[in-house]
């Protein structure tokens, strides 16, 4: 949902300073997995169609690659950590990035807990795409 919420925020900037391009993957995936049904019917709502997401395991060509790296999760950040030390600086919670804190959990509890944590994170990543613009670093 980060990355459908990003790219659409990203196209929509009328100049961007500032080349940027956003993958998702996880940490305790398996690779091809569409996106659960919940999420495909909320993201709708938000304009957003999800039916070509398909699942993928985070790689270390992946973490190798990417200026930055963003979690929802603390433990996500520890296990991606754990694997690949040497990316501690460009590893951080998307929260903490957007100049906030906590976790975003993954919504667990139907579409009123998937619509929640779609707001939160519509939310971080506006605040994460305008200090992108800013301060691309």
């Amino acid at each position: 949902m980060a990355k459908g919420f990003f790219d659409q925020l990203w196209s929509q900037q009328p100049h961007p300073s500032v080349a940027a391009t956003s993958d998702s993957a996880g940490t305790t995936t398996i690779d091809g997995y569409p996106a659960a049904s919940g999420a495909l019917q909320v993201m709708r709502e938000f304009g957003l169609d999800l039916e070509n997401h398909r699942s993928k395991v985070l790689t270390c060509d992946m973490v190798d690659v990417a200026d930055v790296v963003l979690v929802m999760e603390q433990w996500h950040r520890h296990v991606i950590l754990s694997e690949h030390p040497h990316a501690e600086s460009k590893v951080h919670l998307l929260s903490e990035y957007a100049g906030r804190s906590g976790d975003v959990a993954d919504p667990t509890d139907g579409e009123d807990s998937v619509r929640a944590c779609a707001e939160e994170l519509r939310s971080l990543v506006a605040l994460v795409a305008t200090r992108l613009q800013s301060d691309p670093a």
